[in-house]
């Protein structure tokens, strides 16, 4: 089994800070969809861990753009939206 070294989690998150445009709003759909599975019926709480570290980078490399407001603002929006798109499942659960 490989080992999880400090250089690979640093060009991990220099990915995550050097994502532009699309990607950057699809990484966090991706982490707020992932930070879901910290809810019922799954319990993986560091997922929710991850998830934030993870919207932390992609905020933190959006200051870096040339419109910092709108690119934050987009982080964000995708974020929630992944987040709570993820999360409508345990409302049909609920009712079934």
């Amino acid at each position: 089994m490989r080992r999880l070294s400090f250089a690979s989690l640093d060009s991990a998150a220099r990915y995550l800070a050097d994502a532009r445009g699309w990607r950057r709003a699809l990484v966090a759909a991706a982490a707020g969809a992932f930070g879901t599975l910290a809810f019922a019926p799954f319990y993986v709480f560091p997922a929710l861990l991850l998830a934030y570290a993870v919207l932390v980078l992609l905020i933190d490399g959006a200051a870096k753009s040339s419109h910092p407001l709108r690119a934050g603002a987009l982080v964000g929006w995708s974020f929630g939206f992944g987040f709570f798109f993820a999360g409508l499942y345990w409302v049909g659960y609920a009712f079934l």
